[in-house]
């Protein structure tokens, strides 16, 4: 299993995103928090398995019973969570973060 590096701005995103669930409805942050956190364990444990986004070396993977996308990018002993990304938010608005790379 390899170990996972976020960015900061996919911090902010994901905390931002946890936040306006539990202003929608008491309790909501926690399963959204959960989903990302089991997407995030399914891409240390297999990111090969994702498919790559467009014409970048980021992949992709589905957050189960929301509407965000985690896009990473793997490397030999980790992999780097470039966006939490809502899935109707403009597409590679975060590929400018790959120059970021650790």
């Amino acid at each position: 299993m390899k170990s996972v590096l976020i960015h900061a701005d996919a911090k902010t995103e994901w905390c931002e995103a946890a936040e306006y669930y539990e202003a929608c409805a008491r309790g909501l942050a926690r399963p959204f928090v959960a989903q990302v956190s089991e997407a995030l364990d399914r891409i240390a444990r297999t990111p090969l398995a994702f498919p790559t986004y467009m014409r970048t070396r980021a992949r992709k993977c589905i957050v189960a019973r929301f509407p965000y996308l985690v896009f990473f990018v793997e490397f030999e002993d980790a992999v780097w969570v470039v966006a939490i990304a809502h899935a109707k938010r403009e597409p590679g608005y975060w590929s400018e973060r790959l120059s970021d790379s650790p």
